[in-house]
């Protein structure tokens, strides 16, 4: 447990973490991209990978010199434990001093990590097949809950979705221009599998948003 409450990981609730980092300073992913939060629980959004660590609390952070607005505090004026805001602005707030991810954080993590993985516990994903028609369309793609295939060369087919840990999820004996509902899947990217009664295969990533 924490001042704020965190679960330190970017998107974890894919893995089960509970309010997780929402924004992390990168070029990618800054204020106003498209993996962009804004910190409002109700959007839309990507979000950065999941599994990153941003830099952390920090009780040295100040502004560029050039920043007229008010104190940013969080995690100015703050106790040392307090000193940290999930935000990705760039200067002047320069938020990279509390949320950049890096190595000098990251590679201590993943050394932690390694001393609870062996042989037993390492998960195998599924690889992306090769896509042996391109006339199959997957849509919408991000989609809020529902999507539709057109295209499979057979009428009927097999639905397979595998999270990003590799476990089948869901899985589904589907037509084309079937809808198929995914609500009760949680926000994620999946690996989707369809394959026909002939062996055609076609594997397309599938973006969940709520």
């Amino acid at each position: 447990m924490n001042a704020h409450n965190f679960c330190f990981l970017t998107n974890a609730q894919v893995f089960g973490g509970d309010n997780p980092v929402k924004e992390i300073y990168h070029g990618w992913f800054g204020d106003g991209s498209v993996f962009d939060d804004d910190n409002n629980p109700n959007s839309t959004y990507l979000g950065p990978p999941p599994g990153y660590m941003p830099g952390g609390i920090n009780a040295s952070y100040a502004p560029d010199a050039a920043y007229v607005g008010p104190p940013i505090s969080p995690p100015q004026n703050q106790p040392v434990q307090k000193c940290y805001k999930d935000w990705n602005m760039s200067w002047p707030e320069n938020s990279w001093e509390i949320t950049e991810i890096a190595i000098y954080t990251n590679a201590a993590y993943v050394k932690l990590l390694a001393q609870f993985a062996d042989s037993a516990s390492v998960t195998t994903t599924i690889a992306a097949a090769a896509n042996e028609t391109s006339a199959v369309r997957l849509y919408p793609n991000p989609t809020q809950g529902t999507v539709m295939i057109s295209g499979m060369r057979d009428a009927e087919f097999d639905f397979d979705l595998f999270d990003p840990a590799g476990r089948n999820v869901f899985s589904q004996h589907v037509h084309n221009l079937q809808q198929i509902d995914l609500s009760a899947l949680s926000p994620a990217v999946y690996n989707c599998i369809l394959r026909d009664h002939a062996g055609n295969m076609f594997s397309e990533k599938l973006v969940l948003l709520k």
